[in-house]
């Protein structure tokens, strides 16, 4: 066991990325006491015309993610020191 770990992760959607399609793109990237260790970016399947729907699905993906990489860090035996924070831009 180890010093306890602040979990940080950053996440955006950059709306209308593809102006073909109108797509959205999302990036998220989790640090581990400010040192990145995953990031993730992906084009959303769907198109969104506001920025609610797209930040939400955001949301929502890096919120999955934080949850499997507490359950992963807890498995290893890591201590989490508190509560992730998520921050945006909104």
């Amino acid at each position: 066991m180890g010093k306890e770990v602040v979990l940080t992760s950053f996440m955006d959607a950059k709306l209308y990325h593809d102006l073909t399609t109108g797509r959205t793109v999302t990036g998220i990237i989790h640090l581990v006491n400010h040192t990145p260790i995953e990031w993730y970016t992906s084009e959303q399947p769907s198109v969104e015309t506001a920025t609610y729907g797209s930040q939400s699905k955001t949301t929502w993906t890096a919120t999955e993610q934080i949850m499997d990489l507490r359950l992963t860090l807890c498995y290893l035996g890591v201590p989490i020191k508190e509560a992730t924070y998520l921050l945006g831009d909104n």
